[in-house]
């Protein structure tokens, strides 16, 4: 019968979350009551490290956070920044960082944004290409103008019929322009 079981437990899939599962029931039931408390504050502080990333990471304001410190007993999330102007204006986002962070699931009391002692590490940034040049504009024809003219002689108000035309002509001689330099 253990041989069959083998078997059958070794022709079975099984994911990643459900090892883990049991490996935290058996972590879990074999502790103390006071290892137990400390597991359950340290998976408490993994879900709001978690809620805090999947909120703020790869936001504008998440690239200036220094540093994060979660104090259990307070439910009280310490978010270091990097100037006292993000500082501020983190502060001015706290209720809407903390209900976001309830929505992917750490529910906590409360988030204070205090300036790091430390700068905010940076990262080298390659130097920026040149900007290509633009292309030279070519002036419309008389042919070309006079085109233009018949297409926007039904626009009825005279200073939008102006605004379009010019807005025409230039996007026509960018273009005739752009066409001959790809011709070269």
């Amino acid at each position: 019968m253990a041989h069959r079981d083998d078997s059958e437990r070794l022709r079975a899939s099984r994911g990643l979350g459900d090892y883990a599962a049991r490996l935290r029931t058996q972590l879990f039931d074999g502790a103390s009551p006071e290892r137990q408390g400390q597991l359950r504050a340290a998976e408490g502080r993994a879900q709001v490290f978690s809620a805090f990333n999947a909120v703020m990471g790869g936001t504008r304001e998440g690239a200036h956070v220094t540093g994060l410190h979660f104090v259990a007993e307070e439910s009280k999330l310490i978010v270091y920044v990097d100037g006292s102007s993000w500082t501020q204006e983190l502060t001015m986002l706290r209720e809407i960082v903390r209900a976001r962070m309830a929505a992917q699931g750490a529910d906590i009391d409360a988030i204070v944004f205090i300036e790091s002692k430390r700068p905010a590490p940076r990262f080298r940034k390659k130097p920026a290409a040149a900007p290509a040049p633009h292309p030279a504009r070519k002036p419309l024809t008389p042919e070309e103008d006079a085109a233009l003219a018949s297409a926007t002689a039904r626009v009825a108000d005279p200073k939008l019929r102006e605004a379009l035309r010019k807005a025409m002509k230039a996007s026509f001689e960018w273009k005739k322009g752009s066409e001959g330099e790809n011709a070269r």
